[in-house]
């Protein structure tokens, strides 16, 4: 069994109940579903890369700034709405305990869209419930292992 990728900056992907897909990069300590721990070595780098083999399909919008936002914006061009951990930036006080909406693509893909290794990676992570909106609060730690966020 794979083991949660501590201190990597991990890329995972999902789709919501509307077939939206979203990237979610987690800074070395966001929750990751646990099945998705479970079948694939994340630290490998697998899933970025399978996201990234996409063709450029949109420009994009950023919602939040850091010095270096290139691999974000890649990942929205190719129609994948991005998510950032960005609690690793804040004081423990300060953490919200959830991924930021960070780059939007203008015209994003559907999870019908998503054929190859980055269909099979969408099929092996569990839906998340609602919209994709600013915020996505992860589920109960059984589901989203992390262990800075238990």
């Amino acid at each position: 069994m794979n083991e949660y990728p501590h201190g990597v900056d991990a890329v995972w992907v999902a789709a919501n109940a509307d077939g939206q897909v979203a990237a979610f990069v987690t800074a070395g300590e966001g929750p990751v579903p646990k099945a998705l721990v479970e079948a694939m070595d994340l630290s490998a780098g697998d899933v970025e890369r399978a996201l990234m083999a996409l063709p450029v399909v949109t420009d994009v919008r950023l919602e939040m700034t850091y010095p270096n936002m290139s691999s974000f914006i890649e990942m929205a061009k190719r129609g994948f709405i991005v998510y950032d951990w960005s609690d690793v930036h804040r004081a423990t006080k300060d953490r919200l305990k959830t991924y930021e909406r960070a780059v939007v693509p203008l015209s994003p893909i559907l999870l019908r869209q998503c054929e190859g290794r980055i269909g099979d990676i969408l099929r092996i992570t569990p839906v998340i419930p609602g919209a994709f909106g600013r915020l996505i609060l992860p589920g109960p730690p059984v589901t989203w292992p992390s262990p800075f966020n238990g």
